[in-house]
């Protein structure tokens, strides 16, 4: 990688923190978890939510507010930390994978797993910081600590990072290399698709843990928000093209878990974003769709700034 193409991936990174940070003080940073993550960060036992609950702050990992401590004297500081772990950090993470500043510029705008974080998610943010470093990390040794990390980072930071180091092992075993060959050279991508989805819920399996839970709100959000089914495919073909099969595995493994709990569809657009960089780069960059590719893209990126912000603005009105 080059320093032009750090530079244009930290220019990219601060504009979008600069953009964040123009939003009224009052907004700065509320949502779902935010004060809960607050309140822990500042060594304090127990939280009392909106809903009048006490909850006991102890059992949740620390490894965020460890970091956050020392930023949490004022809560404008804590929310600039926040900043820069999920506006920093976990960009330019992604941006040491591939080496193009096209990364990190995919990561604000084709997917809403930024602004997702934004609201208050932030221990989640903490174990994909963890998960996307093993994906440039090459020593096992560093990549063991990370899962310690990951453990360290949310509850289900350990899953995803052994299903990471898992699938990074396949990979360099050389396993995977024959079924790469085939994908790669047909016409065939691998969808899950169940029975039905117009249903309230489609649950199977023996026990509560296994059982698929699918609704078509939950699937509209995936393939409308989370990461849309157009960057999503442009993603799985960059990933079969260069034969990258372990991104592919890591993505359907996240598509499973999602089915139980949501937060786990973030980590396909936490890896999308490097497959649609090599699509960017095999099929578009030295073509003429270029610019109508990018035009996509930054329509998409102010409809995801358009949603946030109302979001922000209906649920915390500024009164």
């Amino acid at each position: 990688m080059d320093e032009k193409n750090r530079s244009k991936a930290l220019l990219i990174c601060f504009i979008f923190i600069l953009l964040i940070t123009l939003q009224p003080t009052q907004l700065q940073g509320k949502g779902h978890d935010y004060f809960f993550h607050l309140t822990k960060a500042q060594g304090e036992e127990y939280y009392t939510n909106e809903y009048g609950e006490i909850k006991n702050t102890e059992s949740y990992p620390p490894l965020f507010h460890w970091l956050a401590s020392p930023f949490s004297f004022r809560e404008n500081t804590f929310y600039f930390f926040t900043l820069c772990l999920i506006g920093i950090a976990i960009p330019m993470s992604l941006f040491f994978t591939t080496g193009r500043w096209e990364t990190v510029a995919f990561y604000f705008t084709t997917s809403s797993i930024f602004y997702f974080f934004e609201i208050g998610y932030y221990g989640q943010a903490m174990a994909f910081l963890v998960v996307s470093a093993m994906f440039f990390v090459k020593n096992n040794f560093v990549r063991m600590l990370l899962v310690l990390a990951a453990l360290l980072s949310h509850s289900m930071g350990l899953f995803f990072a052994l299903t990471v180091f898992g699938a990074l092992l396949l990979k360099e075993s050389g396993l995977l290399s024959k079924v790469g060959a085939f994908l790669a050279c047909s016409g065939w991508f691998p969808v899950n698709r169940p029975d039905e989805v117009l249903g309230t819920e489609i649950v199977r399996g023996a026990s509560d843990f296994m059982s698929l839970k699918l609704n078509l709100g939950r699937l509209v959000k995936l393939g409308v928000e989370i990461f849309p089914l157009p960057f999503m495919f442009m993603a799985l073909r960059g990933f079969l093209h260069r034969k990258e099969l372990h991104f592919v595995l890591i993505a359907l493994t996240a598509f499973a878990f999602g089915t139980q709990n949501f937060r786990g569809f973030y980590v396909i657009p936490l890896v999308g974003v490097i497959g649609l960089t090599y699509y960017y780069q095999d099929f578009v960059e030295k073509t003429r769709l270029k610019k109508w590719f990018w035009l996509t893209v930054a329509v998409y990126g102010l409809i995801q700034f358009a949603v946030w912000w109302r979001y922000k603005s209906y649920c915390f009105p500024l009164i």
